[in-house]
């Protein structure tokens, strides 16, 4: 167990040397500094190590613990969070940066905001090359405009805005079993939280997380080795299945599978799926059907900053256009269904010609 504080950071580690440093430089130079560090290292070879004993002499909010066995990231995310027993815990890759206010901006938001489980903030993607130079960056794309308290659950099952590195409510991650069962750093159980409670998004002039890409990191490996596709296809069968979503939620997670499949837009998955000619399929959508659909909007809207930006009325993201979803709403409408249609359109400054 470890010493009480406000806040644990668990940090999987194997043969990162070359990252160690500056990582455990920037979580040093937090302005908020209540929290412990728990590194997990899984028998690296390099000199990781030698790094970390070095900043245990000078840190006494470091705890080392090497595995006896290579348990994985997800295996030491496990170890990790059942030794974890502060309010507020995250996880960090150790080839990853937060800068110096990150947790001093996500404990105030969850102090700030006693029902939110999870807070969030702008965050950047940075590609580097074999000898660590930058060659590419984008900000990670995140479905709201301002900060606030958000339900994030349809937008999880396609963005991974919210499930890379966030601060965590621990009472809320452990009422619904915390970390066992999850998959890919945790998706499962940030669906099953964002079931019951807000997320709180953080919008920041500029980002307050560095995730670093490169050809020799675990996600990598994982893409390469099918285990991301069968995680995803894991995780919409997870969600049709469990009984914590309304049916509304797990037709949108099929819908998303079909279309992953096929390529298809989400609207005509979504045409197909309530056109069915299945009578047992038919009478499980009908009445849901308003409401899968305005799901399926929001969604579709999702995928776009359209506020300010001519542009996306032209644009066709992963899921179909903005237009799509604006036929959606408007069908909704015409039928003198969900006040909330005409909401999300004003939400987004879209109108129905």
């Amino acid at each position: 167990m470890l010493p009480k504080r406000k806040v644990d950071i668990i940090l999987p580690n194997y043969n990162y040397a070359h990252f160690l440093e500056e990582a455990l430089q920037y979580i040093s130079n937090q302005t908020f500094t209540d929290f412990n560090l728990l590194i997990l290292d899984n028998g690296s070879t390099d000199s990781s190590h030698d790094i970390i004993r070095a900043w245990q002499k000078k840190d006494d909010r470091i705890t080392f613990i090497i595995n006896e066995s290579n348990l994985g990231v997800m295996g030491s995310l496990f170890k990790g969070y059942k030794l974890a027993n502060s309010k507020y815990h995250m996880h960090l890759p150790a080839d990853d940066r937060i800068e110096p206010d990150y947790l001093k901006t996500t404990v105030e938001a969850l102090d700030n905001n006693p029902e939110a489980a999870v807070a969030y903030t702008t965050s950047n993607m940075v590609s580097i090359d074999a000898n660590m130079n930058i060659v590419g960056q984008n900000q990670r794309y995140v479905p709201h405009y301002e900060s606030g308290l958000y339900n994030e659950l349809i937008y999880l099952l396609i963005h991974s805005h919210a499930t890379d590195y966030q601060l965590v409510r621990k009472a809320y991650a452990d009422e619904f079993g915390s970390w066992e069962g999850c998959w890919n750093e945790g998706s499962g159980l940030y669906h099953k939280i964002s079931s019951k409670y807000p997320f709180y998004y953080i919008k920041t002039e500029k980002s307050l997380i560095w995730s670093f890409k490169h050809t020799a990191q675990v996600s990598k490996q994982w893409n390469k080795n099918g285990i991301y596709f069968q995680n995803f296809v894991n995780n919409y069968d997870y969600i049709f299945k469990n009984e914590l979503f309304p049916m509304p939620i797990k037709l949108l997670a099929k819908a998303i599978e079909y279309a992953r499949f096929t390529g298809q837009p989400l609207a005509k998955i979504a045409e197909m799926m309530l056109n069915t000619r299945d009578g047992v399929f038919r009478n499980g959508i009908l009445p849901v059907a308003n409401e899968f659909l305005y799901l399926v909007a929001d969604l579709i809207l999702s995928q776009f900053h359209i506020r300010n930006n001519p542009n996306a009325l032209q644009q066709n993201a992963t899921y179909g256009t903005v237009n799509d979803a604006v036929q959606i709403l408007g069908f909704l409408l015409q039928k003198q269904q969900y006040e909330k249609a005409q909401k999300l359109l004003d939400y987004h400054h879209v109108s129905i010609n």
